[in-house]
């Protein structure tokens, strides 16, 4: 009995050196996580849309992230004109192929007037300005040649009052966790801080072909259909206005801070309005597409939604402030949601771009954005 227990020890603390000296090997082994990035490194995808579901996209879909964690070709440091295209999931476009997303033929239309060009896609589903605030001052810093911080935004942080009942920046910690799923390892438990951890999340992404939990879609993109079928099922929706005054006070303070970081940082700040297909007369066709503008959790609940023309209407009064606030300090702003077409052509669902509508974007920001280089270049 006394040999037994004896040698119950010896293999236990066997094991556990063993185990400490594989984590040793694996924290020295594994990449450094000092840095932040917004995705994972070197992270491919395919996403294969169902036509049915996602109407205006064609074909499969190549998502890859490049070693700094964004949906880009590598940084150029010696591009002339580095841009910074920050924003939530119409900025990522998600389900739109790698050469089909509005940064990618944005870059590629803007080097017609200016040849040497880069443009970094750091825009991720569900981030609202709050988001863009941390993302402005760790990006900046980690990307200090970038020049330009192209931002568009305003339907999330719409979204923002309706989920939460309140417009509130949430937890610094968590809104970290959301943007940066690679970051130093004091933002997660000690448990996450472990090489072994780390290694079996690697071996995770590598072997089971599904989308990261960030992504929030599926790879056909069917997920929609239960959203639109919670939306459809709400048939009294709400048609009055929430009480946006104190969302859209601190939307603007929010708007100030980003422009005081770029005047800090000394970089060309641009905004954009917030296009949607949301408007006061909605086709049946197209209420059918949406499925967004509910109220708390919605997306896994279902239960009360706002009218299309009443989103719509708030819509316009974000975009109203971000341009009024933007413009009376001298910041540009592109106002995609006036030159867009409100129908499917543009979007599939509520705002979220299709191939023909990514173009479009692409070519309003190219047009308005080469226009100021050409009056720049002028004016020296």
């Amino acid at each position: 009995m006394f040999l037994r227990s004896k040698n119950f020890k010896i293999v236990l603390v066997s094991i556990l050196i063993a185990l400490a000296l594989g984590e040793g090997f694996l924290q020295f082994a594994l990449p450094s996580e000092n840095e932040y990035r917004m995705w994972l490194p070197n992270m491919q995808f395919t996403f294969e849309p169902d036509s049915t579901v996602i109407g205006g996209i064609h074909g499969a879909s190549q998502f890859s992230i490049n070693s700094e964690g964004l949906r880009s070709n590598e940084f150029n440091p010696s591009a002339k004109l580095k841009i910074l295209a920050i924003g939530g999931s119409t900025t990522i476009d998600l389900l739109l192929d790698q050469n089909e997303m509005w940064t990618t033929l944005l870059q590629h239309n803007l080097r017609k007037t200016e040849d040497h060009t880069w443009i970094g896609n750091a825009g991720k589903n569900g981030l609202n300005s709050f988001h863009h605030i941390d993302q402005m001052k760790v990006l900046l810093q980690q990307f200090p040649q970038c020049n330009t911080v192209l931002i568009l935004m305003g339907v999330n942080d719409l979204q923002l009052q309706l989920v939460r009942g309140k417009y509130t920046a949430g937890d610094s910690l968590e809104r970290y966790k959301k943007i940066f799923p690679v970051a130093p390892r004091k933002y997660f438990p000690w448990y996450q801080q472990s090489g072994y951890w780390r290694l079996a999340g690697m071996l995770k992404r590598k072997w089971i072909p599904n989308p990261p939990k960030e992504m929030v879609l599926d790879k056909d993109g069917r997920v929609l259909i239960k959203h639109r079928n919670f939306r459809a099922a709400c048939k009294q929706k709400i048609d009055s206005l929430p009480q946006w005054t104190t969302a859209l006070n601190g939307y603007k303070k929010n708007i100030n801070t980003l422009i005081d970081i770029a005047a800090q940082k000394q970089v060309r700040l641009i905004f954009a309005t917030q296009p949607v297909l949301w408007k006061t007369n909605n086709s049946i066709a197209q209420q059918q597409l949406m499925w967004s503008g509910g109220i708390g959790d919605f997306q896994k609940n279902g239960g009360q939604y706002y009218s299309t023309k009443t989103l719509n209407e708030s819509m316009q009064l974000f975009n109203r402030t971000l341009s009024e606030t933007a413009v009376g300090r001298g910041i540009q702003v592109i106002d995609l949601y006036s030159q867009l077409p409100q129908d499917e052509s543009i979007f599939y669902d509520d705002c979220h771009f299709t191939e023909l509508g990514a173009r479009k974007v692409a070519e309003i920001f190219a047009r308005e954005i080469s226009s100021e280089l050409k009056t720049a270049k002028h004016n020296k």
